[in-house]
This record gives structure tokens, C-alpha cells and sequence, in this order.
């Protein structure tokens, strides 16, 4: 394997709906640990897909990422990045990392309850309750 990092983010999305609200980086997790967390025997599989998170899963990640995860409100997702040139022990290519993007201006002022507005990375986050983007 080259010098390229990996790693996995948490993405949350409207509750039934594809619109993503946000994204954060999951810090200081081993494969190992997700792969425990997820009960995924496949470290190859669990670099390269997604696994949605319910409440059995909520405690073991809360400490690792920097937002509150709402299961009443959102869907949320783990999944495997790559930089360029990272393989997995088996030779696959996890999905690279999505660098973010801002929304299309916004047509009124966010709501004062929306959590997009607690995240760290709120100048970012599109705000669901009010589908407002910063």
C-alpha cells in the first residue's frame, strides 16, 4: 500500500428522503473497531461500503464524531473514503473522499432550533428542518 490515508465519514440525510444534510469525519476509529461496531467480518468490506446507523450502533460512534446523531430525525450513514492510490488488504479501492460543497444561496434566514447550526462545521451544513443553506 502507498502512503495514501483512508478513513470514514458520517453523513446524515433528511428522514426518508436523499436530501443530505451533512457530513463529518468519524476520528481515531480502527477498522477493527467498526468492524465490531457494525458486526461486518470483512475489513475490505468495511473500508469500501456503507452501513446505516441505528440505535444499537449510536453509542460507540458518539464520541468519535463532532455532532449530536438524532435517529428520530435523520438517517445517518458510515462509510469508507480513500485518498488516490489506497488499497485495501485485498487490492480494492475504497470510494474517494467527496469534498464538500456550499448549497445555492438562501432565500430566508435558518431557523434558531435547527442543529446543522450546532454542528463544527455549520457554515457548511444545509439546514433541513428549514431548507436553508448558510
Amino acid at each position: 500500500m502507498s502512503g495514501a490515508r483512508h478513513g470514514w465519514i458520517l453523513e446524515w440525510f433528511v428522514k426518508d428522503d436523499d436530501t443530505l444534510v451533512d457530513r463529518v469525519d468519524v476520528i481515531d476509529m480502527t477498522v477493527e473497531e467498526l468492524q465490531d461496531v457494525f458486526d461486518e467480518p470483512s475489513a475490505d468490506s468495511m473500508m469500501c461500503y456503507s452501513y446505516r446507523v441505528g440505535a444499537e450502533h449510536v453509542e460507540s460512534l458518539r464520541r468519535h464524531v463532532g455532532c449530536e446523531i438524532d435517529l428520530r430525525r435523520f438517517d445517518y450513514f458510515v462509510s469508507g473514503w480513500s485518498e488516490r492510490g489506497f488499497r485495501t488488504p485485498a487490492g480494492l479501492y475504497p470510494p474517494p473522499r467527496i469534498s464538500r460543497q456550499r448549497s445555492e444561496t438562501p432565500t430566508r434566514a435558518p431557523c434558531d432550533t435547527c442543529p446543522a447550526k450546532r454542528t463544527p462545521d455549520a457554515a457548511l451544513a444545509v439546514h433541513a428542518c428549514c431548507r436553508v443553506a448558510p
